[in-house]
């Protein structure tokens, strides 16, 4: 039979080392079982032997005998007696492995209404000079035992019950344990007869390995499509500049990272895609100094190029003209066979200290400048600053354990309430993410929200905060509505509709009671998008509610011919009420714009009383702010808005 290499040859083995782990772990498993009985077992039978000396046996025959016995000695004794009966009940505790059990709730309160009861007995203790006070006492005496003996037969019942499942684990455990050293010893079988069969396999693989690792050295150091340096050989093109550079001179590293245009898809789009980068490269061939020690050109991994050059200090030339005068070339339409495409650039400046020891350096911070642009928006030439690390390493590190966090439930909804800013009542809450790192500390939304939306865990993120929310506001007494907040590009790459009906399903929740805000400056250019997303929501019976209006994006786009129910003024108008006229002009006119829309208007960004009067007065009703609450955890809000006690923005009225 003739051996035939493939993914075949690594079943056995796989299947020998699956094995053994699970061996390996079965045995810690039986091992922890084991140990678990054990403690079940002594768990029993110190639940026996405790419960056996709570008994009010004693109790009740002093107190019949004070019936007949009105000595005040045996009265003493009596009380004395008590005393250590209501010591030994309060220091009694239900043992912990019977949390998990059942009947742990009945156990825990029959054990709190025995003690509640003893503490009902003490005023008849020291009244036993009458004798209703005995007959009392001696009632809820012989009451607190029957409930005793209730909980001692309830626990012990459980403890035998776990101590018995226990026992049943373990048994199982060492069946499986069995069955895995029988299957581990097939598989080494196996796998030694079919060893030395591959031997003979390995010995002819190694020659044309050998044959293969030349061209695949050679494929290795320059990049397919463009024939340049790959980026791994231009770091040691570095290296080697930064031995041979002047004093006078300045190491410099571009990062020219292409926006690409999208030529269709399959075979056809990456052949077109890799003549498009070809002629770009060759364009900056053109403009740099190849082939001397003073410039080289390489791929970087992505659409884009790495140049770097030595620059004298003196030179009237600077890194920002050549970057310039590079990107004046990209930015020609590129003609192909398949049309004329054109292409933009984003370019970023990096300069590479003398000092410096890891010639990669420079081209990690050329490409920090280039992010940096993509996150400030500007999108053009920048200059690499050490602070770009930290923010870089920061949003990494973000980024990485935002799964993390989603995973183990670490980001939760914080609420915020809405009230009638006139008569004090609260109307609804808003939910807002809060994610507490546990060396970050807590990260605000506005950092974590635009990181999930890069990396594609804004959808999952949402999702968690609306499920949730929709849960725990059920929790607060009444009707209280519900805002959640939806980011633009989870409503233009995410099933949203189906998320919330989803949502409100498994939580119970009617459409009624909840509110989608949507952010009026991610609208500015994508409002044909998301226009028929708002009208699969709109048909759920959701409230639609346009925030941060006020803001300049969203007064320039068409998004106000929309019929929103809400519009939530922005804390930016609040701000400047403090302007006088001018600012209670914006305001009135933002509310006059609101009411003609036929939408409630909310006041967002409410700090101070004189802000409120001011708000009042020019007619607004609904607001939040931190005047009256911020952002807090559901208990929170139960507690200072929900419970008997008068709360904070009634006092402010």
């Amino acid at each position: 039979m003739t051996y035939r290499p493939g993914y075949s040859r690594y079943i056995l083995p796989l299947v020998v080392i699956a094995i053994t782990f699970a061996l390996s772990f079965s045995a810690v498993v039986m091992l922890q079982k084991r140990q678990d009985a054990k403690v079940k077992d002594d768990a029993l039978h110190a639940l026996i032997t405790s419960s056996s000396l709570l008994n009010t046996h004693r109790l009740e025959s002093l107190l019949t005998s004070a019936l007949y016995n009105s000595d005040f000695e045996y009265q003493a004794r009596v009380a004395r007696a008590f005393v250590r009966f209501q010591n030994a009940l309060n220091s009694w505790h239900v043992n912990p492995l019977l949390e998990f059990g059942p009947q742990a709730t009945l156990i825990t309160r029959r054990l709190a209404d025995a003690k509640e009861m003893a503490g009902s007995i003490e005023p008849l203790i020291s009244n036993l000079e009458k004798r209703s006070s005995i007959e009392q006492a001696l009632a809820k005496v012989h009451q607190i035992g029957t409930s005793l003996n209730q909980i001692r037969h309830l626990a012990e019942n459980r403890m035998s019950s776990i101590a018995q499942e226990s026992n049943a684990a373990l048994n199982r455990q060492a069946r499986i344990q069995s069955l895995l050293g029988a299957g581990l010893i097939a598989s080494l079988s196996a796998w030694i007869f079919l060893l030395f069969r591959r031997l003979r396999h390995f010995a002819n693989e190694r020659k044309r390995d050998g044959f293969n690792l030349a061209r695949a050295t050679a494929e290795m150091r320059h990049d397919p499509a463009t024939g340049l340096m790959t980026q791994k050989v231009l770091i040691e093109k570095i290296e080697e500049m930064q031995s041979k550079r002047r004093d006078d001179q300045d190491l410099v590293v571009l990062y020219l990272d292409l926006v690409m245009p999208w030529t269709g898809s399959g075979s056809a789009s990456e052949t077109d895609h890799n003549a498009i980068l070809a002629a770009i490269a060759e364009r900056i061939q053109h403009q740099i100094n190849l082939g001397t020690e003073t410039a080289c050109l390489g791929r970087a991994s992505s659409s884009g190029f790495f140049v770097a050059m030595k620059m004298d200090q003196e030179s009237e030339t600077t890194a920002l003209e050549v970057t310039n005068r590079l990107r004046d070339h990209i930015h020609r339409p590129v003609a192909i066979r398949s049309g004329i495409y054109p292409v933009n650039s984003i370019a970023g400046i990096a300069y590479i200290d003398q000092e410096e020891r890891d010639p990669g350096a420079g081209l990690q911070n050329a490409l920090l400048a280039v992010s940096e642009e993509i996150r400030t928006g500007r999108r053009h030439v920048g200059t690499y600053k050490p602070p770009m690390r930290a923010v870089a390493e920061r949003q990494s590190g973000i980024s990485r354990a935002l799964l993390q966090a989603l995973e183990q439930e670490d980001c939760l909804p914080h609420f915020q309430p809405q009230f009638n800013i006139k008569t004090g009542q609260i109307v609804g809450i808003e939910a807002l993410a809060r994610w507490y790192h546990p060396h970050l500390g807590w990260i605000a939304p506005a950092e974590v929200i635009p990181i999930a939306e890069q990396n594609g865990l804004i959808i999952p993120l949402e999702r968690k905060i609306i499920e949730t929310a929709c849960a725990q506001v059920q929790l607060l007494p009444g009707d209280v509505d519900l805002a959640v907040n939806l980011s633009v590009p989870h409503m233009l790459h995410g099933d949203v509709a189906p998320m919330i009906e989803d949502c409100l399903n498994s939580t119970g929740l009617s459409a009624e009671r909840l509110k989608v805000e949507v952010a009026a400056g991610r609208l500015l250019n994508t409002f044909d998008r998301v226009h028929g997303c708002l009208e699969d929501l709109r048909a759920l019976g959701v409230t639609l509610s346009l925030d941060n209006f006020g803001t300049p994006a969203s007064a320039l786009s068409g998004i106000l011919q929309y019929k929103w129910d809400e519009v939530k003024i922005d804390t930016s108008l609040t701000k400047i009420l403090r302007d006088g006229d001018a600012g209670h002009g914006l305001i009135a006119m933002a509310l006059t714009m609101v009411k003609t829309l036929e939408s409630t208007a909310l006041i967002e960004g409410i700090e101070t009383i004189e802000q409120r009067d001011m708000l009042t007065a020019l007619g607004c009703e609904l607001g939040q702010g931190y005047l009256f609450g911020g952002p807090m955890a559901i208990d929170d809000l139960n507690a200072l808005f929900f419970s008997d006690q008068p709360n904070l923005a009634r006092m402010l009225m």
